[in-house]
């Protein structure tokens, strides 16, 4: 139990809004409809890589690896999450094949490009653009198309909170995995920035919860 402890009080800031999200949706899984257990199957695969990978780093094993693979059912899930509620069948079919392609290059890259034991930044980043675009035209079209608030489905906090983490931390994953600031005393303070944005992916899906899941938005509606 003191190790567990000494871990939870070392564990980066994104740690402690992952697990009360992962708590709230295990404990509410079975009440939710299709898309909000869609949603929460995502959000857990996504702890269950921030976790492991804390464990990881925690005992001072090698953990990129395992970024590495999850990167396939992160993306994967994430992807067609979004596109499914697409109504336009074209953009569906565009991002869809897109998506495939990038899951071959990636497999690629694995076997025979920069290998599983370092930060595959060729399609890694790629791919964190892709679930970029994904998410804005999810959200765009619930702007534009859908007659009830889009803010009412937790699908649409998991897609903003997705573009604003990937948008954000692009940049700063190009400039860490691209260049050699990477071995700088400064580039510690970019993985702040990007751990940052990780909390702030976390607290808006718990927004997300609190919003569709309690009595918040009717009280605020009624305002």
């Amino acid at each position: 139990m003191s190790e567990f402890l000494v871990w939870l009080s070392a564990v980066d800031s994104f740690m402690y809004p992952c697990l009360v999200v992962m708590i709230w949706f295990l404990v509410s899984f079975f009440k939710m409809n299709s898309d909000d257990r869609w949603v929460a199957v995502t959000v857990i695969l996504y702890g269950i890589n921030d976790i492991v990978t804390s464990l990881m780093a925690f005992y001072k094993m090698h953990n990129l690896w395992f970024y590495n693979l999850m990167l396939f059912p992160q993306f994967i899930m994430v992807i067609t999450l979004l596109i499914k509620n697409l109504y336009s069948r074209k953009l569906q079919l565009v991002l869809l094949t897109g998506g495939a392609l990038l899951i071959l290059f990636h497999t690629i890259n694995l076997l025979f490009l920069q290998g599983i034991h370092d930060f595959n930044n060729f399609t890694y980043i790629p791919a964190a653009a892709w679930m970029a675009v994904c998410a804005f035209f999810y959200l765009r079209e619930q702007m534009e198309i859908s007659e009830e608030s889009p803010f009412d489905k937790l699908l649409t906090w998991f897609a903003f909170a997705m573009l604003i983490d990937q948008v954000g931390s692009i940049p700063i994953l190009s400039v860490l995995g691209w260049t050699d600031y990477i071995q700088t005393q400064h580039a510690a303070k970019l993985w702040d920035v990007v751990e940052l944005l990780y909390t702030f992916w976390y607290l808006l899906i718990l927004l997300g919860l609190v919003w569709t899941r309690s009595s918040l938005r009717s009280a605020l509606r009624l305002r």
